[in-house]
């Protein structure tokens, strides 16, 4: 089996895996925020068929590609959002049940001011009571802080970090992927085109409950 034939059966059976060992509830609704070419997006809505998805990402082309992924999969419970590429999460107060952050709490503005600060308060005004905070935190041993400074950071200090953001965390799942160099032509050609799976970068999602 290939990469591409592994990244599929990921997206079809693995990825849908993570989200029922989260026993998430029916008739929900979920973001998932900066979904990429959406391998959390597909995976999330198969694993509940009940729920709505919204795949949000300022990149049109990579909302196209989730459209295609959307169509082979006949998947009816998903919604691409563009989003305008600001620090705000275009849904109304207390909407979704779930905000899924992954892969990319680590960037900055280009002023090289870190952009979770914002997204996290933005996370919790969305959210609605007890509404989860799912972060994949790949490329976060070294963050930068409030002030720009670029730091190095411990799992216990990220957690610590988005509590004090009206957030508690309650868990941590193994079984997310980081799926960058799947995508980056840099790794391709490091690899002369011989990218094995197990390349990828694996490691938890942590939850978080939003705080009354």
């Amino acid at each position: 089996m290939n990469i591409h034939e592994r990244i599929e059966k990921w997206q079809v059976e693995d990825g849908v895996y993570l989200f029922h060992k989260m026993k998430l509830p029916d008739n929900s609704v979920f973001i998932d925020f900066g979904c990429g070419y959406g391998e959390y997006t597909i995976s999330l809505a198969l694993s509940n068929k009940d729920c709505t998805v919204y795949a949000v990402d300022k990149n049109k082309k990579m909302l196209e590609i989730v459209q295609t992924k959307i169509e082979t999969h006949s998947i009816t419970n998903v919604h691409l959002v563009k989003a305008d590429g600001s620090l705000s999460i275009d849904f109304p107060d207390c909407y979704s049940d779930m905000i899924l952050m992954y892969d990319f709490i680590h960037g900055n503005t280009q002023e090289k001011l870190p952009i979770r600060f914002k997204m996290f308060e933005e996370a919790r005004r969305v959210l609605k009571p007890k509404g989860i905070l799912s972060i994949a935190p790949f490329e976060c041993e070294y963050l930068r802080d409030s002030s720009g400074k670029r730091r190095k950071y411990s799992l216990g200090k990220l957690i610590s970090e988005v509590e004090n953001y009206g957030f508690r965390y309650y868990e941590s799942i193994d079984g997310a992927v980081h799926f960058d160099y799947y995508h980056s032509p840099y790794h391709w050609k490091k690899l002369n085109g011989e990218m094995p799976f197990d390349y990828l970068e694996v490691g938890p999602v942590i939850n978080f409950y939003k705080q009354k």
